[in-house]
């Protein structure tokens, strides 16, 4: 038994899933969907049930815009041939991702992942080859103990079967926290800070599937599929738990 799965059954023992709600607290039934009540359950903003979405990010749009794209896949030059978010980035969602990043609850990353599973994926998704997380940078996985991403994406591998590399990517530390930038200053401040981990050869002509807790500007997840495709892949899908609204 590997590592992950001794981990996955302490973290049972220890929380375990379907008693209380995740975000509440109140008891549940043993079937409630994503350990959430019914009231936790109808206030999730899933983006499965928005009728009209930016083809490529999946993002929520007005039903009268005549684009078939958000504003910021309009405006930038996307890297990622797809992203698949599971919720939009309210105050639920936002609770359960800070503690799943800052608190060491990482048996969120199973819900979230069941929640990323339930969207409809291109049947394509499944011929991947293997699954990429976003890296942390040294610094900030020393100081949390683990890479949220890396988390996640393994939730989703042991449902899509598929392989993760780790380390594919690395990320230099550039002493700014993206999440305290604006879009202008995220996207300057990511680039050239993705860097391709050349212990494997290449990602010559493969198919992956990226793994980030929350797109916001898309930033990062467009910097580390630009690195992907420059050494060679040839589709990244793009998977996260939540994705920003457009203000």
């Amino acid at each position: 038994m590997n590592d992950y799965k001794w981990l996955d059954k302490i973290l049972e023992a220890i929380f375990p899933r379907n008693v209380v709600c995740l975000y509440c607290g109140d008891e549940i039934e043993k079937n409630n969907k994503y350990s959430l009540c019914e009231g936790c359950y109808e206030r999730m903003d899933f983006v499965s049930l928005y009728e009209k979405r930016c083809i490529i990010c999946n993002r929520p749009i007005s039903k009268n815009s005549p684009y078939d794209k958000c504003r910021d896949c309009l405006q930038e030059y996307r890297y990622f041939d797809l992203l698949i978010p599971a919720v939009v980035y309210g105050d639920l969602a936002k609770h359960l991702l800070h503690d799943l990043k800052y608190h060491d609850k990482r048996y969120l990353s199973y819900h979230f992942a069941h929640m990323i599973n339930d969207m409809e994926i291109p049947s394509s998704v499944f011929d991947f080859d293997l699954i990429v997380p976003v890296p942390s940078s040294v610094k900030k996985k020393r100081s949390r103990g683990y890479n949220q991403a890396q988390i996640l994406a393994k939730s989703i591998s042991e449902s899509l079967k598929l392989d993760i590399i780790s380390d594919l990517l690395i990320k230099i530390d550039t002493g700014l926290d993206q999440n305290q930038l604006g879009k202008k200053d995220r996207k300057k401040n990511i680039e050239g800070a993705i860097e391709f981990n050349y212990k494997y050869a290449s990602a010559e002509n493969k198919s992956i599937i990226l793994v980030d807790d929350i797109f916001t500007t898309g930033a990062t997840v467009n910097e580390c599929s630009k690195i992907l495709k420059e050494n060679g892949a040839k589709r990244v899908v793009v998977m996260v738990s939540a994705i920003a609204s457009l203000e």
